[in-house]
């Protein structure tokens, strides 16, 4: 299971950057950037992180 450990990383680290882009999106925030490209960025973290632990998981199959 320690394997899995970046993995899970890269899911939590993504959840978050999409949360925080999704509420600041939503509330409309003068915040710097786009708050959609904090999306973006979570969503390819997720995908990441879930490509990430499929080939590892295969791998040690």
């Amino acid at each position: 299971m320690s394997r899995y450990w970046s993995s899970l990383g890269l899911v939590v680290i993504g959840v978050i950057w999409a949360a925080g882009g999704a509420v600041t999106a939503i509330a409309g925030g003068d915040e710097p950037g786009s708050p959609m490209l904090w999306v973006v960025l979570g969503a390819v973290a997720v995908v990441a992180g879930v490509a990430s632990y499929v080939v590892r998981a295969r791998r040690d199959a």
